[in-house]
């Protein structure tokens, strides 16, 4: 027998034996969490934690994949699907202003805090962090809300984070106490290409 057959017989046995204590090491972590909980999307491919304890509902429309939110319903986390994006980076189609349009377009007061472009699973993407506020019948709503957007193998997603406030303290300190979960969970943001 030919010196490499061998080591190629040895290495695909290698990976036989690896591959699935790889796969109960990452199960057993994920079970041990319990500060998080998994949602995993078969027809859009991706995975997500969010927040133990947090609601988590399909989209009320057809864009919005899954929302999650806080008990107290101050802060929720949203995923949704950006239609029509083709292969082109979302960078050559869209800009910060257009993340914020809906909002502005609904009658919401938007001023822009942060905005760019970043680079989200290798992939060119755009973010915005804005304070919006709404005043109807005397009353007054603000949120502070950041988004990122990006596309994937043809297809869009937008991951947002928003908190609620009757003031511009409530709704910062709101922001301030629920960023990290936020940022853990888009940490935890996974694609599945090899489901595709």
């Amino acid at each position: 027998m030919y010196p490499s057959r061998k080591i190629g017989r040895l290495f695909s046995l290698s990976v036989l034996i690896v591959l699935p204590l790889i796969s109960c090491s990452i199960a057993t972590a994920i079970a041990a969490n319990n500060d998080y909980q998994l949602y995993r999307s078969q027809e859009k491919h991706f995975s997500i934690y969010f927040p133990a304890g947090w609601s988590i509902e399909k989209g009320r429309n057809p864009h919005v994949d899954v929302k999650s939110k806080s008990p107290n319903e101050i802060a929720s986390i949203t995923i949704t699907h950006l239609t029509n994006v083709g292969y082109k980076p979302i960078t050559k189609l869209l800009s910060p202003k257009d993340l914020v349009k809906k909002y502005i377009d609904s009658g919401w007061d938007v001023k822009v805090i942060d905005s760019g472009k970043t680079t989200f699973w290798n992939e060119e993407a755009l973010f915005v962090k804005f304070l919006a506020t709404l005043s109807h019948m005397g009353q007054t709503v603000k949120m502070i809300m950041w988004q990122i957007a990006f596309n994937h193998l043809n297809e869009g997603y937008s991951i947002g984070f928003g908190v609620g406030g009757d003031t511009d303290e409530i709704v910062n300190k709101n922001y301030s106490f629920y960023e990290p979960l936020f940022h853990k969970s888009l940490s935890s943001f996974v694609l599945d290409d090899w489901n595709r």
